[in-house]
């Protein structure tokens, strides 16, 4: 059984930063696990906790008040094999998983849309928006207003949650979306696309806003896999893995070139395959 909301007595001095002028702490989280995201909100953070020693994969949603001390559980475990990107918004917490996953995550259900009361996580509702066994590299990213990038597939759609409606879909031919990064100006998109079955290795592209006109591409070699991508002013950081060895790579505006690398291997930029 899941606490719904625990006060963890114990006040530990963090080292360097303090929620509150004069009130510093710390806590320790009494649910064994790791942690897969963590989203800061105001005054509070939310977490992901990946729950082990489970025969199918669950994630429990944790909401810690940074200022009053407590730690918040959701009361309904999530389904959801690896990561997922927690999204926070004025109209809830929401998170992408599926509505069930079998044995070692061999076989799973619907891709699922789940939205959590903010203060409360509180399961308010949940809605399929893919079939089952589809959309292995689904993404959720926040927006403005409220709205939400879904990208499932080949598609990616604009979405407004509350009341659901569709405000636009793009569809990438290249392959399949698996990780994408909006820039501060929210004039560039950068997208990561996987094109395992064709054959060839994972493609960067840059495209403009709001028509998602491609800009630039970058080839990767197929020895490599990619991560998460961050946009940082004209240029991009991505994560990228090969074997037992990683690095994160920052690519020059227009995806021309590697302009730093950070780790050991093989380099992510090559010609296209």
């Amino acid at each position: 059984m899941v606490p719904g909301r625990r006060v963890l007595p114990r006040r530990l001095l963090a080292a360097g930063w303090s929620p509150a002028p004069g009130r510093p702490w710390s806590h320790r989280l009494l649910l064994a696990g790791t942690f897969t995201d963590v989203v800061p909100a105001g005054d509070a953070a939310y977490l992901l906790e990946n729950l082990p020693h489970r025969a199918e994969p669950m994630q429990l949603l944790v909401r810690v008040d940074l200022r009053a001390g407590t730690v918040r559980y959701a009361h309904r475990l999530v389904p959801v094999s690896g990561t997922a990107p927690v999204v926070v918004s004025r109209s809830g917490v929401w998170l992408l998983g599926r509505a069930w996953l079998s044995r070692n995550a061999e076989r799973s259900g619907p891709l699922t849309l789940y939205r959590f009361d903010p203060a409360t996580l509180r399961l308010i509702s949940r809605r399929t928006v893919g079939p089952g066994g589809c959309c292995g590299l689904a993404t959720l990213t926040g927006w403005t207003g409220g709205r939400l990038w879904l990208s499932a597939g080949p598609a990616v759609r604009l979405i407004r949650p509350v009341p659901w409606t569709v405000l636009q879909t793009f569809r990438i031919r290249s392959g399949q979306v698996q990780a994408l990064s909006f820039s501060a100006s929210r004039r560039r998109v950068y997208l990561a696309v996987d094109r395992t079955r064709a054959g060839r290795g994972p493609l960067l592209q840059e495209r403009t806003l709001p028509g998602w006109r491609l800009l630039h591409t970058a080839a990767v070699s197929r020895n490599l896999s990619i991560g998460p991508v961050s946009a940082a002013g004209a240029a991009l950081w991505v994560t990228v893995g090969g074997g037992t060895t990683g690095q994160i790579q920052l690519f020059t505006a227009g995806l021309s070139h590697v302009r730093l690398v950070l780790g050991a291997g093989e380099l992510a930029h090559g010609r296209e395959e």
